[in-house]
């Protein structure tokens, strides 16, 4: 069977005059963006040919889609200069004869069709329980013309009517919605990521739950999410991937996308947020947090030099660890002809510069910490142990934030550039602790978030005691 994807028309929500700053296809629905549950749905309806449409974000669609190779299906695409000509091309394309049924379908809806539905070879147009046109139909070419695309609530042109259950991401409020029936187990056919620990509870690899957090299902919560002590998840809420949940906070049928990061004490409910986007879907309306929001805790007198008593301890280490320098040293010369890598990075704390110069300073490692892949024993033996000297120097502290160049500073977005460069340096990081995987860009974005909340003598303490306890007892971290 073939099957005709519309995805021209996608609206900015909640509005264009202040959208959230990623499309709704994208919106994750149990671990994966909408349009992906579209694609697995069509094909395992017994789809092998997919015509798709596009408009606006041709790029975002065409990359989450590929070829479609890895679905089994045949993906073409055609880009339109006018929304307008959608019904004209469909109807004059050439991949379909005019008496062919084909399955017609909005990119922003997903019906649950069934293949019992598609096996009478006949026009069928699927509505919602109301009635509505969903604007997917099993459907000859020809009557395609007939359908109306702009009204707020259509009726199918087609005599024969199927009401169905739906998902769809038109707007926020649906979109919460669409998530609340997914997580009941409503809609059927959804191929889920992650473990379902109990019924309704939904847990990605990397995720540890607190005893004292309390998770009221169906709850979804993905891979590499750090939750703290003391919150209270759900029901109906969805964490993305490498999210950090600080502590006290109550989260209640809400989305949060992959790598966010929600601050102590906040009382979350009926909203998405994206990184510092909080859409509010009762009122249909963005709010962009502030520092007050999710850094409230940061104090910007906060002292970012080296104590002395620090520098001290890095001393004695450095000479505890002298033999196992000296033969790094020589076992890299011979492997590589140099002793270290001299790596220039941003120098912290510093002043925003708009015009990307910052004052920078070069360190020495064996290895650069992209090298790494989340091992610690590599961390201790090639960054750790070599970084003694930058403590001793005043350079750094025990725990702080990542080194960066400054080309990786220019890239950062500005809220996570003004925290970075308001930041310390440190050569143990909060992502090294949080994530067992190579990091993620959006992942440390997350983790600095998180650290800048947190920074201060006792919970640098506790950074270092998680760091020993991984790398000497944790054995999964080795």
């Amino acid at each position: 069977m073939k099957a005709i994807l519309d995805m021209t028309r996608i609206p900015q929500i909640p509005s264009a005059e202040d959208p959230l700053h990623i499309p709704s296809f994208l919106f994750p629905i149990q671990g994966k963006p909408f349009l992906q549950h579209s694609i697995e749905y069509i094909e395992q309806l017994g789809v092998k040919q997919l015509y798709v449409y596009l408009f606006d974000h041709a790029q975002e669609v065409e990359a989450l889609i590929g070829d479609g190779e890895r679905w089994g299906l045949e993906v073409s695409y055609f880009l339109l200069k006018e929304q307008k000509d959608l019904l004209s091309r469909i109807v004059n394309a050439d991949y379909a004869e005019a008496d062919e049924i084909v399955l017609f379908g909005n990119g922003l809806v997903l019906p649950m069709i069934s293949k019992e539905l598609l096996a009478g070879n006949k026009e069928v147009g699927f509505t919602d329980p109301e009635g509505n046109c969903l604007q997917w139909a099993a459907v000859k070419k020809g009557s395609i013309s007939q359908f109306d695309l702009v009204s707020a609530e259509p009726e199918s042109p087609l005599k024969e009517r199927e009401a169905l259950p739906y998902l769809a991401v038109r707007t926020g409020a649906e979109y919460i919605r669409s998530l609340k029936s997914a997580l009941d187990k409503q809609f059927k056919g959804l191929i889920v990521i992650g473990h379902e620990l109990r019924n309704g509870l939904w847990v990605g690899p990397g995720v540890k739950l607190p005893k004292n957090t309390t998770i009221v299902p169906p709850v979804y919560i993905n891979e590499q999410t750090q939750l703290s002590d003391n919150n209270s998840i759900g029901p109906y809420v969805e964490i993305g991937k490498g999210c950090v949940i600080d502590e006290g906070s109550f989260i209640t049928e809400s989305v949060i996308f992959d790598h966010g990061y929600v601050g102590k004490q906040l009382d979350i409910k009926r909203s998405i947020i994206h990184k510092n986007q909080i859409l509010n879907t009762e009122v249909n309306t963005i709010y962009n947090a502030t520092d007050e929001i999710f850094l409230s805790h940061i104090e910007s007198s906060r002292s970012t030099h080296v104590p002395l008593f620090s520098r001290f301890i890095a001393l004695l280490l450095f000479i505890i660890c002298l033999p196992i320098h000296i033969v790094m040293t020589f076992a890299h010369i011979i492997k590589h002809g140099v002793a270290f890598k001299r790596i220039e990075v941003v120098k912290l704390p510093q002043m925003i510069r708009t015009d990307d110069n910052y004052n920078t300073m070069v360190i020495r490692s064996y290895k650069n910490r992209r090298e790494l892949e989340g091992r610690l024993v590599k961390h201790l033996l090639f960054i750790l142990i070599p970084g003694l000297g930058s403590i001793v120097t005043g350079k750094m502290r025990f725990c702080g934030l990542q080194p960066r160049s400054p080309e990786e500073v220019s890239h950062m977005n500005d809220e996570w550039k003004e925290l970075y460069l308001a930041s310390s340096l440190g050569l143990i990081s909060e992502g090294e602790i949080l994530y067992r995987t190579k990091q993620e860009e959006e992942m440390l974005y997350a983790s600095d978030i998180f650290y800048s909340v947190n920074d201060s003598l006792l919970y640098n303490i506790k950074l270092v005691g998680k760091y020993l306890f991984r790398l000497f007892i944790d054995r999964n971290r080795m």
